[in-house]
């Protein structure tokens, strides 16, 4: 069990695609910035689930940005290093948005909270325990990445 993030490329909303979708009517972008169909029909899904497997855009997997953010007791021994470091409450997105448990998926940060989140980091930096750890910036830098991508190409950070 792992934690891992992802932004997605905005190449269907650019319409930047080399592979047109087989039913454009029914594509949409779901809440995490994945393209997805409006569909339970098992024959269009599979039509789908076979445009997404010719590569339809130049990111794997619509992946724009990817990083792995640790294994449960990695992420675990982040954040008590993180309680230990700051106040109660001083990070609320990080705690509890991003490193809340080593291996939640399935949500994602959207909009203001990714500007958050990013506030949040340049503030962490700023703590003199912090700035000298390898793994502190190695992990900052990688949470870093991903606010870039998603503020770029305005979608939310997906867990």
């Amino acid at each position: 069990m792992s934690l891992n993030a992802i932004v997605y490329c905005d190449c269907v909303e650019r319409q930047r695609l080399r592979v047109p979708h087989p039913l454009p009517e029914l594509l949409f972008i779901d809440d995490t910035g994945h393209p997805d169909i409006r569909s339970n029909d098992p024959l269009d899904e599979d039509l789908h689930d076979q445009w997404e497997a010719q590569h339809p855009c130049s990111h794997e997997h619509f992946h724009l940005k990817e990083h792995w953010l640790g294994n449960v007791a990695s992420v675990g021994q982040i954040r008590q290093e993180l309680q230990q470091l700051s106040k109660d409450l001083e990070y609320p997105v990080l705690m509890s948005k991003v490193i809340y448990n080593g291996s939640h998926s399935g949500d994602f940060l959207a909009g203001e909270e990714v500007v958050r989140l990013r506030d949040e980091i340049a503030n962490f930096r700023n703590v003199e325990a912090v700035a000298q750890t390898a793994e502190w910036n190695s992990f900052l830098s990688k949470l870093e990445e991903l606010v870039i991508a998603s503020l770029s190409v305005r979608k939310p950070i997906s867990f």
